[in-house]
Formats: structure tokens, sequence, C-alpha cells
């Protein structure tokens, strides 16, 4: 075999990564010594190192469950910028040698989603289930698949929250897509933090959306079961077709539909 043939067969090789050990939504990541470095994040302050023998645990990150915060990557170590936990993080944290410590403090505090994220951006979409079902929020908050590709309550809009959070509210009905602590999927006319998600794009390039107020506890996600029924989002696993989605854009008849309806039911 030549030189050059090794090395494109070097290139294109892949790997399964492994699962981390927790979730770090609104976490950051960086580099120690080439090993990749997930810090802390939405209900957590857990710092996992990728090795070998997969991730494990460090030193936690000092000031709690620390989101929205930067990652700037040293030649040997990690520092993090910003921030919030309970309120803005002014610290300058940096993790060497498996150890935090105070390295100064900035003269003004932000949070990295200001820079990057419109929390009014939004999404028009329809949420397909590998199942083979568009999702529904009916008018009585009942969640549901749908076989019907034009049916007016498959129609959402997707809101960026913050970093891979996301809400999802059904355009006719008005009501959110919500969690509940034990895993029931259902429609709420308010907001609550059971109506955040965490969007992440799976190795097959469908979505899943795990609920971020269960995060302390288990991990639950959206899903809807081959006979189009939502079902129990803390029973269900990430490789499992019922929990894997893909957000569609709204087909033109769906499209002229809102328009002469005026977006209401």
């Amino acid at each position: 075999m030549k030189k050059g043939t090794k090395l494109v067969k070097a290139l294109t090789e892949t790997f399964e990564m492994p699962d981390l050990q927790e979730q770090h939504p609104i976490g950051c990541m960086g580099l120690i010594n080439n090993q990749a470095v997930m810090i802390a994040g939405l209900s957590s302050a857990s710092v996992e190192v990728f090795s070998v023998s997969g991730w494990c645990h460090e030193q936690p990150q000092p000031a709690g469950a620390i989101r929205y915060h930067s990652c700037v990557t040293l030649s040997d170590g990690i520092l993090t910028l910003g921030g919030y936990v309970s309120s803005d993080i002014k610290d300058v944290y940096l993790l060497r040698d498996e150890k935090w410590s105070v390295v100064g403090q900035l003269q003004n505090s932000f949070h990295f989603i200001d820079i990057e994220y419109n929390y009014s951006r939004a999404r028009l979409r329809q949420l397909y289930c590998k199942t083979g079902f568009h999702l529904e929020i009916l008018p009585d908050g009942t969640i549901r698949g749908t076989r019907e590709p034009e049916s007016r309550y498959s129609i959402m809009e997707f809101k960026v929250m913050a970093y891979q959070v996301v809400s999802i509210q059904s355009v006719y009905t008005g009501l959110y897509l919500s969690m509940t602590a034990s895993g029931e999927i259902v429609g709420t006319k308010e907001l609550t933090k059971n109506g955040l998600f965490a969007e992440s794009l799976s190795r097959n390039l469908f979505n899943t959306y795990t609920s971020i107020s269960n995060y302390k506890s288990r991990t639950c996600r959206l899903a809807i079961a081959r006979s189009g029924r939502a079902r129990n989002g803390c029973k269900t696993r990430a490789r499992q077709k019922s929990s894997q989605f893909l957000p569609r854009p709204l087909d033109h008849r769906l499209r002229k539909y809102l328009i002469a309806r005026g977006s209401t039911a």
C-alpha cells in the first residue's frame, strides 16, 4: 500500500463517539492536551474530559451550573469567561492540572447568548417523527401524531430561547408543547420551564428534543409512538425512532392556508 493511500484511509476512518455521562445544554467545550472537555451547563456544574476509555468526570466548575459562558483553550488549560448562574458571572476561571482557580475578573459581565442569538427569532415548521407522524397540538391540549400532511394543528412555531434550547408553540391553538415532571407531554397556555427543550442533532441527522425541566433527575425526550400517541418522555431512548424528529419547512399548500386564514384557528 502506498504512503498516500494510508494517509487517505486514516483521514476517512470514523469511530463511534461514546455518549456523555451528563447533559450539558448551554455549556461550552474546549481542549486540554488535545482532549475535548465539556464544561457545565444548565442544571449541571459537571466537567467531563474525553479520553480513550470514554468521558470521565473532572473537578466541577466552581461557579456551579454556569451557562451562556465561553471557553478559551490555552496551551495548558481552559479559561471560562462570562456566563450566568443566579446572577452574572464576572470571575475568570482557569482549569489547569485538573484544578480550578480564579485568575481575574471581567470589567463587564456578558452572556454568550446575547452575542450569538436573538430571543425573538422564530421559524414555522412541521415536526415529523421517524415513526411516520406529524406532531399535533389539539385545542384541548392533547398531543398526538397525524398522517395528514396538511393538518393545521401540525403547524408549529419554533423559537430559539437559548443556545440549542427552543420552545414549540402551535400556530392555531396557541398552546405550548410542554412536558411534566413525570414525562407526560401536554399543551399549555403559558410558556414555563416545562416548555423548554434542548434540540440536539443525532448522527442520522434527525433531532431529539429533551426536556430542560427534568435534567436534574433524569433524561426525558419528546416521543410519538407507532400508534400515533404521545409516549411518556421519561421512558424513551435517543436511538428509538419514536424520539427522533425532523423539523420540516411548511409545504406551499400550508403556507397559502396560513395567509388565507390569517394564522388563526
